[in-house]
């Protein structure tokens, strides 16, 4: 009795300093980790050009998406702390791209601007 009291109340501490420090933004290096886990890495097999779609893929706030199966998600549960933002480049953008099934697998190909 007295062990699975002691179980639950840890337990209830472990899942309460995860939510704090999810609120803080101090979990979000995990995010990336668990996303592989629970998604695989990127899927950017197709059949069709309308397969494709440009995605974020990963968790990270400097992610400026690739072309994927449209179906396939990032999986990031934690909130991500944005503070290093002003360091990322800056992403074109997805109108600057054309997505297209090559070889059945997602491509993105840069339009140029016309002259």
């Amino acid at each position: 009795m007295k062990k699975s009291y002691t179980i639950s109340i840890v337990a209830v501490i472990l899942v309460l300093a995860i939510l704090i420090l999810n609120y803080f933004g101090i979990m979000g290096f995990s995010n990336n980790v668990i996303s592989r886990i629970v998604s695989g890495s990127p899927d950017r097999s197709c059949s069709v050009d309308s397969d494709c779609i440009i995605k974020h893929t990963s968790c990270g706030p400097c992610d400026c998406g690739m072309a994927v199966n449209k179906d396939w998600n990032v999986f990031c549960p934690f909130k991500e702390k944005n503070i290093l933002r002003f360091k990322c480049k800056m992403c074109m953008s997805d109108e600057d791209f054309q997505v297209q099934c090559i070889n059945n697998l997602c491509e993105q190909k840069f339009i140029p601007e016309p002259q």
